[in-house]
């Protein structure tokens, strides 16, 4: 009985991968176009549209992006293709991106996408859709400019790729901004310790007494002395 549940089970997916198969034939690459972010999607690379030409019906755009990166950090990043196929309606033309980075490296949020490394590109189940989601990470500091490559593609879905399969490219360049981790603290000084305490049978250090003290103390030893002097000189009088 469990084998048969199995041989089941495992014919159901095979009918459904075919399904999906079946379903995504109109989209060119519908399971991604991974290297062609600087070489574009034409049908040199196995994709869309008229041989090593872009079309300007349509616009590769890529948001998002700082005005300068900061090392380490994660940004969210946006592609869309803008434009559709002539006589066809921008919401029934399908889509497909890929997008390399120079450094870094870029992160898929969900399952219309896919990544590694400084590659990403859309999925089967993201090739009928005209905007996907990245997360890039920033390389770390001393990395410099990053250039981003993007191509992106809008076609009609016949599963030809001919005219009615349109495609363009863009290139972005971020630099290096500093890096907002705060500096680090520099240890305490510590208090110098305090001096002892003057009274009866403490005697202070003669550093610490300052020049009028001295010269206080000297002239006061001076006067018993000639005190002690006449005292003397009386004595022997006597």
């Amino acid at each position: 009985m469990l084998g048969r549940r199995r041989a089941f089970a495992a014919a159901c997916a095979a009918l459904v991968l075919a399904t999906l198969a079946a379903v995504g034939l109109g989209a060119s690459h519908s399971d991604g176009m991974d290297m062609a972010a600087r070489t574009g999607c034409g049908p040199e690379t196995g994709c869309h549209g008229v041989p090593g030409l872009a079309s300007p019906l349509v616009r590769a755009k890529l948001e998002g992006l700082p005005v300068s990166y900061e090392p380490g950090k994660d940004y969210g990043l946006t592609v869309h293709i803008e434009g559709a196929p002539p006589g066809l309606p921008t919401a029934k033309a399908l889509g497909g991106f890929a997008a390399e980075a120079s450094n870094g490296t870029f992160w898929a949020p969900d399952a219309n996408e896919q990544a590694n490394g400084t590659h990403a590109t859309h999925t089967s189940q993201g090739s009928g859709q005209h905007g996907w989601g990245l997360i890039w990470t920033a390389p770390p500091a001393g990395a410099g400019e990053v250039t981003f490559y993007l191509s992106a593609n809008a076609v009609d879905g016949n599963g030809a790729a001919d005219p009615g399969d349109l495609w363009n490219m863009a290139a972005f360049h971020v630099p290096e901004g500093p890096s907002l981790a705060p500096p680090p603290v520099p240890a305490p000084t510590p208090a110098p310790a305090p001096h002892p305490a003057e009274g009866p049978g403490v005697l202070q250090d003669e550093r610490d007494a300052g020049p009028d003290r001295l010269v206080a103390e000297v002239a006061l030893a001076g006067a018993l002395l000639t005190i002690a002097g006449l005292g003397l000189h009386v004595l022997r009088r006597r």
